[in-house]
């Protein structure tokens, strides 16, 4: 479904990706690891239309969406969260996850009604357990539920692809946990391929299909999680011995 062909970005004399190629197929998981500086954000900044290429291809379904606006990208369902959460702070939960709802697929455009995206709304709340906060204003809320808020906002786009970057920061155990479970039933009930940048490895290890690791914006490897934490040039660059 989302597939990147040779991805290089230089910034000036860095290079922050270098012919970096990775595939997420429809309905699967897979977690993007590296040391802080890897690239691992350059990369979704790239395939979101925020950062132009240096050199090669992202493709969505086979068509090339190389150098289109973050705004087209949205509309063709590729939704994204943040490291730290985007929300507009002057509006309600509900009112941000409204926003979100306005990115649905173009094929939907005709059909939207504000009933129907109040519905959209609402719904993602409820996925992410937080319909009882639909009244609050978003950034008087702790990170845990900033981060459900910007995740439900992404949901009410209906994405075929979801770029997650570091949800589980600043989350607490508990919180780890309930987004587990909401990654895997973003998959199993929505159908959404996921492409997720994340340094909690239980959650990567527990949840993920596939991981592709970079490394000074570099592909070092790429495999199931198990295989992957027992790589040798994984431990050197990445987790160590004491995390394998």
């Amino acid at each position: 479904m989302l597939e990147g062909i040779g991805i290089s970005k230089r910034f000036g004399g860095l290079s922050a990706l270098a012919g970096v190629s990775f595939r997420v197929a429809p309905g699967e998981i897979v977690g993007l690891i590296g040391p802080n500086g890897a690239g691992k954000t350059t990369l979704f900044n790239a395939i979101g239309g925020l950062h132009a290429l240096t050199a090669g291809a992202v493709r969505l379904d086979g068509r090339d969406i190389t150098g289109l606006p973050a705004h087209r990208i949205a509309r063709l369902g590729i939704g994204r969260t943040f490291q730290s959460p985007r929300l507009f702070p002057h509006l309600t939960i509900l009112q941000n996850v409204l926003l979100g709802a306005l990115f649905r697929p173009r094929a939907e455009a005709s059909l939207r009604t504000r009933e129907g995206d109040l519905g959209e709304a609402l719904r993602a709340l409820e996925f992410v357990h937080l319909g009882h906060r639909a009244g609050a204003p978003a950034t008087r809320e702790p990170t845990g539920r900033r981060k459900l808020v910007e995740l439900a906002m992404v949901l009410a786009a209906r994405p075929r692809v979801l770029l997650l970057d570091e949800l589980m920061a600043g989350l607490n155990p508990g919180e780890i946990q309930l987004a587990m479970r909401l990654i895997r039933r973003v998959r199993d009930e929505r159908g959404a391929a996921i492409f997720w940048v994340e340094h909690v490895m239980e959650a990567i290890m527990g949840v993920a299909d596939r991981v592709v690791v970079l490394h000074h914006g570099e592909k070092i490897a790429e495999g199931p999680p198990a295989a992957v934490a027992e790589d040798p040039r994984v431990l050197d660059a990445y987790l160590g011995e004491r995390a394998a």
